[in-house]
C-alpha cells in the first residue's frame, strides 16, 4: 500500500470519531436541543449547569455535595473531549492534503455506519455505564433514584442526547460521503 493510501485510511478512521466528537462537543451546549428532551422546568437549572461548565457560574443550590462533585468531574470530561476533539481535527487536517479526500470520506461514512450499526445492537444502559467506567471513577457516577441529577437528568435523556448526536454525525458524514463520491482523487492533481 502506497504512503498516500496508508493516510487516507488514517484520515478515514479518525474522520466518524472527529465527526461524533465536534457535534456532541457542538450540541452539549446548544439550547435548542435540550428544549424537546428535558422535562418540563429543567431548561433553566440546564442553562446554569451549562454556564458552570463553561466557568461562568456557579452551579445551582439543588445539588448535593456529592452531585457537585459529579458535575465538576462532567465539566472536566467535556473539556478533555473539546481537547481530544482538537487534537484529532489538528491531525486530520494536517494528514488530509496527502490522502484521496473523496475516498477519505466515503470511507470515513461506511465506518461510522459500522460503528452505529454495532452500537445498535448494544443495550443503551450499558453503552451508558461503559462511558461513565472509562471516564469516571468508582461508582461516583452512580445515584440514587431520587436524587436531583436522576430527576433531571434521567437515563432517556441521554438516550435520545445520543441519538441525537449520532443521527446529526451520520446526516453530516453522509453529505461528506456524497462530496466524496462526486469529487474526483484531488491529491493527485
Amino acid at each position: 500500500m502506497q504512503q498516500s493510501g496508508k493516510i487516507t485510511w488514517l484520515c478515514a478512521i479518525i474522520f466518524p470519531f472527529l465527526m461524533l466528537l465536534l457535534i456532541g462537543n457542538a450540541l452539549v451546549f446548544d439550547q435548542q436541543a435540550y428544549n424537546s428532551m428535558l422535562r418540563q422546568g429543567a431548561l433553566p437549572t440546564t442553562m446554569q449547569v451549562l454556564d458552570y461548565f463553561e466557568g461562568r457560574a456557579v452551579l445551582p443550590d439543588i445539588f448535593n455535595e456529592r452531585e457537585q462533585s459529579h458535575l465538576a468531574d462532567v465539566k472536566d470530561v467535556i473539556h478533555l473531549l473539546r481537547y481530544a476533539s482538537l487534537i484529532l481535527l489538528v491531525v486530520f487536517l494536517a494528514l488530509l492534503p496527502k490522502a484521496d479526500l473523496g475516498r477519505v470520506f466515503m470511507r470515513g461514512f461506511w465506518i461510522l455506519l459500522i460503528l452505529v450499526l454495532a452500537l445498535g445492537f448494544i443495550p443503551f444502559d450499558r453503552v451508558f455505564s461503559n462511558f461513565h467506567k472509562i471516564f469516571f471513577s468508582g461508582e461516583t457516577w452512580i445515584f440514587p433514584e431520587g436524587s436531583m441529577l436522576i430527576l433531571l437528568y434521567p437515563e432517556q435523556f441521554f438516550q435520545a442526547f445520543f441519538t441525537y448526536i449520532t443521527s446529526l454525525t451520520l446526516a453530516y458524514s453522509a453529505a461528506f460521503f456524497l462530496f466524496g463520491y462526486i469529487t474526483p482523487d484531488l491529491s493527485n492533481k
